[in-house]
């Protein structure tokens, strides 16, 4: 009976100690898992504040960029675009400046960078014009010369020369006039020829004898000889 009663005793104390651990452990389970919540937070603030840093980071690198590209657009000149048109030239208007005449607008043009010079032109030319417009709206001339269609009008109008006839015929040699000028006779009819232009010895040829002869007559009227044999 006692070795009954001692066993249950032994069976009671067990059962109390396995309980008390059972309890320990729970207990020490549920103060591991709310110091591991207490510290959740943190590392969640610790996280969103590293982002934060990161966002305005970023930001601040976006607006320099925007910025920097701001400041280059300044910086970068802005491009002239030359125009090329056909103008009527009215004259200088001073030293660094001329006056034109373009679909129906009168441009003065400032000549800085031409290096031209205008004594060659006339007023009332036509002319070739290349130009372009500054950030001061100044017209700045590049270059200017005739047109095409004012040159062929000038060659057009230019009289064409031609080139004297040359008549030869036979003649009767009649002697010298003077020492640039001989007379002939052709048909009867006498004729007085210029010997400027050709080197012969007239004291060979005797009066009266039959020659054949070469000659035009230049714009004075004038009979010039060109050979005579």
């Amino acid at each position: 009976m006692k070795l009954v009663k001692s066993l249950f005793v032994f069976s009671l104390l067990f059962f109390i100690i396995a309980c008390s651990n059972d309890a320990g452990t729970v207990k020490k389970e549920e103060e591991e898992k709310k110091v591991t919540e207490q510290e959740q937070p943190a590392e969640t603030e610790t996280t969103t504040d590293k982002d934060t840093e990161t966002e305005v980071k970023t930001d601040t690198e976006t607006v320099a960029k925007e910025e920097d590209s701001k400041a280059d657009e300044v910086k970068k000149p802005q491009s002239t675009e030359v125009k090329t048109m056909t103008a009527i030239y009215v004259g200088q208007v001073d030293p660094h400046t001329i006056e034109v005449v373009a679909e129906g607008e009168t441009i003065n043009l400032q000549t800085t960078e031409a290096d031209i010079n205008f004594d060659e032109f006339s007023d009332g030319d036509e002319v070739k014009i290349q130009y372009y417009k500054n950030e001061q709206d100044q017209y700045i001339l590049k270059s200017m010369k005739f047109s095409v269609v004012e040159e062929k009008k000038e060659d057009s109008s230019s009289p064409v020369k031609e080139s004297p006839k040359v008549i030869s015929t036979e003649a009767t040699y009649v002697g010298q006039v003077d020492t640039s000028t001989i007379e002939v006779t052709v048909d009867g009819e006498a004729i007085n020829l210029q010997t400027t232009e050709i080197d012969v010895n007239l004291d060979e040829i005797e009066e009266g004898s039959q020659v054949m002869i070469a000659y035009y007559q230049n714009e004075d009227g004038q009979n010039i000889l060109k050979s005579i044999e």
